[in-house]
């Protein structure tokens, strides 16, 4: 079974009817509380590591998909994707400014750090994450359980 990829075109005319949804739902700035540097934009950089994680552990390491080549393929391509994908999010998301006197995806900023693009927020994250901030681009080590 070969699936049909979805042009460029395609994809965005999705997006924009998700975002037409969005807009009548919520009002016409629904997008500012999922803009890189938001509560919103730090949620969605919490689950592309969450699935790519669980991608590794749950699909990869499956004897099942260690046993056939094209699973595999398909499913490290998945796990490239969402692996750049985490890293793109991150640059912008943890580089964004926020205004002073506001938070960076609800994280208290100290006044030195505000204002500095490109400055690094991975200290004014919860000790459990910062680990994730520095997600490699390449397969994590093997996790599964040693063989009998």
């Amino acid at each position: 079974m070969t699936l049909r990829k979805l042009s460029p075109g395609e994809v965005e005319r999705d997006r924009l009817r998700q975002a037409a949804e969005l807009a009548a739902e919520s009002g016409e700035r629904w997008a500012d509380e999922y803009r890189p540097g938001a509560h919103g934009c730090h949620e969605l950089l919490d689950r592309a590591a969450l699935l790519s994680d669980m991608l590794e552990r749950h699909l990869l390491s499956h004897p099942a998909c260690v046993a056939n080549p094209g699973w595999y393929l398909l499913a490290e391509q998945a796990a490239a994707a969402l692996r750049e994908l985490y890293q793109q999010i991150g640059a912008e998301h943890l580089g964004a400014e926020a205004p002073a006197g506001r938070t960076l995806a609800g994280f208290p900023l100290d006044r030195k750090a505000q204002g500095r693009r490109g400055q690094s927020y991975t200290h004014l994250l919860p000790c459990f994450f910062r680990g994730a901030l520095s997600m490699p681009r390449h397969p994590l080590p093997d996790r599964r359980p040693a063989s009998r």
